[in-house]
């Protein structure tokens, strides 16, 4: 229930993370004071994880409630929302991204995804949130998709919501990845505009992959290792070909083009211009490519450490996802990297949370 606002207080935030995964977005916002009272997602691998690494500011940690959307009622939200008081609401709505990028989905789930964008705006009509956060890949504007995105942006105009949308690139705001997504904001409170990119030309200079691995003490590893310190950095085993590979690309970006001569990949011969990236290690002074579902694989782009002979560790790609280095998750390798590849980068989260707080106080 909401409280009528008093200047002489702090206005009371609160969210609703909808598609929340293990909480990119929601711990992005906890740590820039503003209070998460549940994630949705229909992933139940993400649970444990997404709970045990989000407090709320009363202590208890964030509700994770498994729902697909599409069979999420209003009820479940409305009972949650009269449970608190306050005096702002937020309602994110990061949906799936796959239906959206060049790659290819199966038609049965790539309908039901379309839809999820969709089915979210229904909350937000039936709720009417104070504002709106709303990330996913660019390719979500392209009419071959449906125009989903475009449909959803009528339904806020209807509904009298301010917005803007753009191509954000994560690197402008500090985070050490060349991440490009299509971000929404909306209010319904009056125009706004996206924070200030901190890091570019004439800005601060890009956050290196070197800067943000250094800032942790982390053991070396062989592919196939786990450090006993943390099994979050543990590096995922190679075959005795891709273990040549990385051995005989040169170390802080070195690509392909030298051992292709020796031992050349068929199909890389006959499409000498695809997937470039494949096999190659990262650069040390450059931000990290965008951390995808498969980063912690030397064969799915370009993941080879800078220096050690093998693909980034998982920790490794949380830390350039921004997770803090005391988070913790679980389940398999192959799981564990889909939910940090999935996840929007947390301190790009914040950013956008400390956006959302200066608009509140503004309004004082």
């Amino acid at each position: 229930m909401r409280r009528k606002s008093k200047t002489s207080r702090q206005l009371t935030i609160k969210v609703v993370d909808f598609f929340c995964g293990v909480g990119g977005v929601t711990r992005g916002l906890l740590d820039a004071g503003i209070d998460v009272i549940c994630g949705i997602d229909n992933d139940p691998s993400a649970k444990q994880a997404y709970e045990c690494n989000n407090i709320r500011t009363n202590g208890q940690h964030v509700e994770f409630l498994e729902r697909d959307i599409n069979y999420l009622s209003f009820k479940d939200i409305s009972l949650r929302l009269k449970a608190e008081k306050y005096d702002r609401l937020i309602f994110v709505g990061c949906a799936p991204c796959q239906p959206f990028t060049n790659i290819n989905t199966t038609k049965d789930n790539t309908n039901k995804q379309k839809n999820y964008l969709l089915r979210f705006a229904d909350f937000v009509e039936r709720f009417k949130p104070d504002f709106l956060f709303v990330e996913n890949v660019p390719g979500i504007t392209a009419p071959k998709y449906g125009g989903i995105f475009g449909i959803f942006k009528e339904r806020l105009q209807k509904l009298g919501y301010y917005f803007t949308d753009a191509n954000i690139n994560a690197k402008t705001y500090g985070i050490p990845q060349n991440r490009n997504r299509r971000i929404l904001i909306a209010s319904k409170r009056g125009p706004l505009d996206f924070p200030c990119a901190t890091h570019g030309p004439g800005k601060l200079d890009y956050v290196t992959i070197h800067e943000a691995l250094s800032c942790h003490d982390l053991a070396p590893l062989a592919a196939g290792e786990v450090d006993i310190t943390d099994p979050l950095h543990r590096a995922a085993k190679l075959s005795e070909t891709n273990l040549w590979r990385i051995r005989h690309t040169r170390k802080d970006g070195g690509g392909r083009d030298l051992w292709m001569k020796k031992k050349p990949v068929e199909c890389f011969e006959r499409h000498k211009d695809s997937y470039r990236d494949v096999y190659n290690r990262m650069y040390w002074k450059k931000p990290s490519p965008t951390i995808t579902t498969r980063f912690n694989s030397l064969s799915n782009g370009r993941f080879g450490h800078p220096e050690e002979d093998r693909a980034i560790s998982l920790r490794e790609g949380a830390i350039l996802q921004t997770f803090p280095i005391n988070c913790v998750f679980y389940g398999s390798m192959v799981n564990i990297a889909k939910h940090i590849g999935n996840a929007v980068p947390v301190e790009l989260a914040k950013v956008f949370g400390l956006h959302f707080m200066e608009l509140v106080n503004k309004e004082r």
